[in-house]
């Protein structure tokens, strides 16, 4: 069976090498997230940056102080973030409105 293009596509991004970051404690910073894996971490209001470039795990961290903060140039990711604060802060109740997030 022949692999699609898509599935090859997911392969490559999956098999990505990442730099792993382990056991450290990030406080109010800016932390990068593409193509980084973040284990056992302990995050501290933190803004984080992503660009949806490459993968990041991020296993067994620990949120000290909320809220930490998703920011991207890459306006796909930021309408995603805008989505899913929206999903969030309505608990899929009631109205729901997703703003564009470059207005």
């Amino acid at each position: 069976m022949a692999v699609s293009w898509y599935q090859a596509r997911c392969r490559a991004w999956d098999a990505r090498k990442l730099t792993p970051i382990a056991r450290q404690q990030l406080s109010s910073q800016n932390i990068p997230l593409d193509g980084y894996e973040y284990i056992e971490c302990t995050f501290d209001g933190v803004v984080f940056h992503y660009e949806g470039k490459a993968p990041t795990p991020i296993k067994n961290c620990y949120f000290t102080k909320s809220p930490s903060s998703l920011i991207s140039s890459n306006p796909v990711v930021r309408q995603t973030i805008v989505i899913m604060a929206v999903l969030t802060a309505s608990s899929w109740r009631g109205n729901a409105q997703f703003p564009y997030s470059d207005r």
